[in-house]
């Protein structure tokens, strides 16, 4: 298995904080389950044996991250510049495709980045966007 670089990026309001705590504990279990080894933890960060890092990012920190997937709060749309922040802060953030042999990394932007709210992911970020 690859190593993966996952980034939940949530609005710092108290739904978004919510939603982004059930989502890290998700996606944590669903790791284990597929039978990485957990090494370290914390209340924004898991790390695993294979070099798999789980992140819980604020918005307002995003600089100088490198993400193999993101989870984004459809709450960071509702901010005045969301939009923009999508654009010029949280997708660059996310490794191209093949670029390194011992990520995943092997598809497609647009089918590592997903949107969730409370009701946990509800969908793709649309490719192009």
């Amino acid at each position: 298995m690859k190593a993966k670089i996952i980034g939940i990026v949530y609005v710092d309001f108290l739904r978004g904080i919510g939603s982004a705590e059930k989502l890290f504990h998700d996606i944590v279990k669903e790791l284990k389950d597929e039978g990485r080894v957990e090494t370290h933890a914390d209340d924004r960060t898991v790390r695993f044996e294979d070099g798999t890092r789980v992140y819980k990012i604020g918005s307002s920190s995003m600089m100088d991250r490198r993400l193999t997937h993101a989870y984004i709060d459809e709450g960071v749309f509702d901010l005045v510049n969301g939009e923009r922040v999508v654009r010029e802060l949280i997708l660059p953030s996310i490794v191209p495709q093949g670029r390194y042999a011992n990520i995943d990394a092997n598809t497609d932007i647009g089918d590592r980045v997903f949107l969730f709210n409370e009701k946990g992911v509800t969908k793709r970020l649309i490719k192009g966007w």
